[in-house]
């Protein structure tokens, strides 16, 4: 008799604080200096955003399109030199001036196998597959690279490595290869409240260890319903404490936030802890 798979059950505790691209709103977002930051302030994830490049490598950057040589080019279109030609730190001198600093200037987009390798299983990683369909194969590729760095099949206390992405036919693939990795099925409820049928659930239960939303789109019946199905809510992007104070009420089991310090110091006063759990 064949038993199906069954997808990770997340623990319970701790409260998760996800570096959202790092620690960026003080540095220049997925580069080192942002990651090294969020580290630092005791975030539990680093989140990283995958896109791969015209020569093949796995690359951290949100945008799918970027200004290159006078051009809106897509990462796809680039190769690793030419994208690291490419300055983030120029970007968000320019509109973070409370937090500009010259030494970002010289902040590069980083290749996976770099940042992994920088910190030496000395942290854990909350990777997004941003557009898996313009990339064939990814799925395979990063879990080859997490294999190189003895990242599967590491859940003590929490896991070191958690996949999301948007597209449900991209963690259904990735579940099918390697059940162990926890996967995050995001959603984006734009102007309504987040909602979930029975059957929408019952599917996700097949694959899915949580869901993220959009954090305005909460509500503590949504909350509620998901968890009752032994998924985690892990709501995106929170960075007002006023914000953070309101969701952690509604019960949700971590957050993405450009802020992770506010959100460490907010969640071990809320949870009466002395320090935050990060491996």
């Amino acid at each position: 008799m064949k038993f199906r798979r069954k997808p990770v059950r997340l623990p319970a505790q701790p409260f998760l604080v996800i570096g959202h691209r790092g620690a960026s709103t003080y540095a220049p977002e997925h580069t080192m200096i942002s990651y090294d930051m969020a580290a630092q302030m005791g975030a539990n994830y680093i989140e990283i955003d995958l896109h791969r490049t015209k020569d093949g490598k796995l690359v951290s950057i949100h945008d799918e399109v970027i200004p290159y040589a006078g051009n809106q080019t897509s990462i796809s279109d680039l190769t690793l030199d030419e994208l690291k030609q490419f300055s983030p730190g120029h970007q968000f001198n320019k509109t973070h001036l409370d937090f500009a600093s010259q030494e970002y200037e010289t902040e590069q987009i980083p290749e996976l196998n770099d940042i992994l390798t920088h910190f030496d299983n000395n942290a854990n990683f909350y990777i997004e597959l941003k557009s898996p369909k313009r990339y064939p194969g990814i799925e395979e590729e990063l879990l080859e690279i997490l294999r190189t760095h003895s990242l599967i099949g590491q859940h003590e206390p929490i896991p070191s490595v958690i996949i999301q992405s948007f597209d449900a036919d991209c963690l259904k693939r990735i579940f099918d290869m390697e059940p162990s990795i926890p996967l995050i099925q995001l959603y984006s409820f734009k102007g309504s409240d987040a909602t979930l049928s029975g059957k929408e659930i019952r599917k996700l239960k097949k694959y899915a260890s949580g869901v993220g939303v959009n954090y305005k789109s909460l509500t503590q019946t949504f909350i509620a319903h998901v968890q009752q199905a032994g998924l985690h809510v892990h709501p995106y992007t929170v960075n007002e404490e006023t914000a953070l104070l309101a969701v952690m009420e509604m019960g949700v089991n971590g957050v993405f936030t450009d802020r992770p310090d506010m959100a460490v110091r907010i969640s071990n006063e809320f949870f009466g802890l002395d320090k935050h759990t990060f491996t």
